[in-house]
């Protein structure tokens, strides 16, 4: 079963540049990890310090061996450029 994923993600003040650079960076390795099937970062249009990245991952092994990668190493280097923790959401088909 497909695994979604919805974050989001508010900058801090005066690191938003910083923040959806990051994002371009983080989304290009991603997107060639076994099992991603998408993996974008949008900026909020009305408010652009907000951002929401998708994800969406072929099964939960794809999604877990992912989150082993990547979560706790890129939230640690993004912390100073987030406005507070994100929030997550998880989904299924």
């Amino acid at each position: 079963m497909a695994i979604r994923l919805v974050v989001k993600v508010e900058a801090a003040p005066g690191k938003r540049e910083e923040l959806r650079m990051s994002f371009a960076s983080l989304c290009a390795e991603v997107r060639e990890e076994p099992g991603c099937n998408q993996f974008e970062a949008y900026q909020n249009i009305d408010d652009p310090d907000r951002f929401i990245l998708l994800e969406r991952w072929a099964d939960q092994e794809t999604f877990t061996v992912h989150g082993n990668l990547h979560e706790k190493q890129w939230l640690k280097m993004i912390d100073e450029l987030m406005a507070s923790s994100p929030e997550a959401e998880e989904y299924t088909d």
